[in-house]
């Protein structure tokens, strides 16, 4: 009996085949419907990571620049997602804060991090950092 972690399923028909990584240059398909099931990337890691990097740079500047102006009459304001998250701080409102900052910028930011927490030492043909395998868990 194989194990399931050596086991992958095709996206598009669904059968089941033991796991076989594709050497340099080869396609992994399925006998089936012919759907590529893996297929080595150059430098896929390098992109994830660039990504990753470039979303944390960016919830910066999408959690201080204001994302809405109203101007009337010559007088003007604006708002930021902190601003509009901090807006609700009095009394009960409170839990309100926390989970729109939270979901609009902790988690993903989080997220980001364990990417790149997970797959940066690999770039660099290194072991895997300690509790890589369970950074990556959550961050799926």
């Amino acid at each position: 009996m194989t194990a399931t972690e050596d086991l992958i399923v095709c996206p598009h028909c669904d059968a089941l085949y033991q796991l076989k990584r594709p050497g340099k240059g080869e396609v992994a398909r399925c006998s089936r419907c012919h759907t590529v099931i893996a297929a080595p990337r150059a430098k896929a890691g390098l992109q994830i990571v660039a990504l990753a990097l470039t979303t944390l740079i960016l919830m910066i500047g999408a959690a201080t620049f204001p994302f809405l102006r109203i101007e009337a009459g010559g007088v003007g304001n604006s708002v930021s997602v902190l601003d509009a998250a901090f807006i609700f701080s009095d009394g009960l409102l409170v839990f309100l804060v926390v989970a729109t900052i939270a979901l609009i910028l902790a988690i993903p930011a989080l997220r980001a991090v364990l990417v790149i927490y997970t797959i940066a030492p690999l770039l660099a043909d290194r072991r895997p950092w300690p509790g890589a395998r369970n950074a990556i868990r959550l961050a799926q």
